[in-house]
């Protein structure tokens, strides 16, 4: 099957426009200074991923990065903002596996009150929790919470995309998307609206 192609060049721009009129000068202090700064240049996002940053990543990974969210490093490398509560995508370089960083978080969820991982799994083979040794970490965390967007390469589909998630610990099950361009999509959506313009 081919590849599927995303426009991110153009829905980066419609994005980048309807995040910074909807980012509230009043509370500029609790984001992340380099949010501010991209405001005031008009663009969250970075110049783009070359394809030997990206080999670079997919090497140390020992993957192939899904093709909605190769092609988005390509178009931004990271980005500010992307919704209101994860404070930037990655850049390529700070692309990690959720485990390397969050191995806390993952043996609380298998152990704290729950059957063993393998009794999940059969109970419920879908069931998020399971994944978590697996994920791929692409953004920071809320400043003051949880959430954050992971890709489970695990559950892939037949053209290459992986299960993206929108993680936070009071998510029951975490929301669970085909792809990162839908779960993008859903940012935008949630968005346009539910926050208004400043």
């Amino acid at each position: 099957m081919d590849e599927p192609k995303y426009e991110w060049d153009w829905w980066l721009k419609q994005w980048n426009q309807a995040l910074i009129e909807r980012l509230d000068p009043d509370e500029y202090q609790y984001y992340e200074p380099t949010v501010i700064q991209a405001v005031h240049s008009n663009w969250l996002g970075n110049l783009g991923a070359t394809q030997k940053q990206i080999l670079s990543l997919e090497q140390r990974l020992k993957i192939h990065l899904p093709p909605s969210y190769r092609q988005f490093l390509i178009a931004s490398n990271g980005f500010q903002q992307p919704g209101m509560l994860v404070p930037r995508l990655y850049r390529v370089e700070d692309v990690e596996w959720f485990r390397v960083r969050n191995q806390g978080t993952i043996d609380a969820w298998l152990n704290y009150g729950m059957p063993p991982a393998e009794e999940v799994k059969q109970a419920d083979p879908d069931y998020f929790v399971q994944f978590f040794p697996f994920m791929l970490e692409i953004s920071a965390k809320e400043a003051s919470g949880s959430t954050r967007y992971l890709l489970n390469p695990k559950r892939v589909r037949e053209d290459g995309e992986w299960e993206a998630y929108y993680y936070a610990h009071w998510i029951p099950g975490a929301e669970r998307f085909d792809s990162f361009w839908h779960l993008m999509q859903r940012e935008q959506s949630f968005l346009l609206d539910y926050v208004p313009k400043k």
